[in-house]
Order: C-alpha cells, then sequence, then structure tokens
C-alpha cells in the first residue's frame, strides 16, 4: 500500500491497454482499410488488413519469428484475422501501436506459461 502511495506522489501515471469494447475497435474490425483511432487523447493512423484466420496466423508468425494470431508491422499496419476474434486481435494490436508492449507478458495457466 505504501509503495502505491508513493508511486501516485511521484507524478507517474498508468497506462490502460486498449480493450476491445472501447469505441472504434469493433468499426475496425468491418474491412479492410485506414482508420484513425484514439486512445488515452492521442490519435493515430492505423492501416488495417483484415484476413482468413489461418493466412493471418501465417504471415505474422512468419513477419515475427514465432507463432502469432494477428500482428502490428512498423507500429502503424495490423493484420488481423476476420470475425469472433477480430475485436480481441485489434484491441491487443492497437495497444501495441500506443507503445503498450506489456501486454505481450506471459500469463500462467493450468501449470504452463502462455502468450496473449
Amino acid at each position: 500500500m505504501r509503495y502505491l502511495l508513493l508511486l501516485l506522489l511521484s507524478g507517474c501515471t498508468i497506462q490502460y491497454p486498449v480493450w476491445l469494447g472501447d469505441e472504434g475497435v469493433a468499426e475496425m474490425c468491418e474491412s479492410t482499410g485506414v482508420y484513425d483511432f484514439t486512445h488515452e487523447g492521442v490519435t493515430k493512423q492505423f492501416n488495417v488488413i483484415l484476413m482468413d484466420w489461418r493466412d493471418v496466423q501465417d504471415f505474422c508468425t512468419n513477419l515475427t519469428g514465432r507463432p502469432a494470431k494477428a500482428c502490428i508491422s512498423g507500429g502503424y499496419i495490423i493484420y488481423s484475422p476476420e470475425g469472433m476474434f477480430c475485436e480481441k486481435s485489434m484491441a491487443h494490436e492497437l495497444s501495441h501501436g500506443f507503445g503498450m508492449h506489456f501486454v505481450d507478458r506471459p500469463v500462467i495457466h493450468d501449470g504452463s506459461m502462455l502468450r496473449h
């Protein structure tokens, strides 16, 4: 508790990732195109490319060198699967676009390490 109080008094700010329910995320999953997205008062432009989930998985795995279900290139080109997983993937990649790379932190689930 003392650490949290010191952190708040020091003037540090807490960054929150983009959530799948945030305004604009669902719209970006409607079609491939260029979109402006605002998060915490900062607006950036993203080129969104929607693909079949198999194609995006193959493309992003080749691009990143590790298994990936979606990815962002150059900080503004988002490759995301179409359909029901788009919003979750889009929010995750948008977080990267705003410099929040902590969203890739490993998590413990059922005794194994997984990546989001």
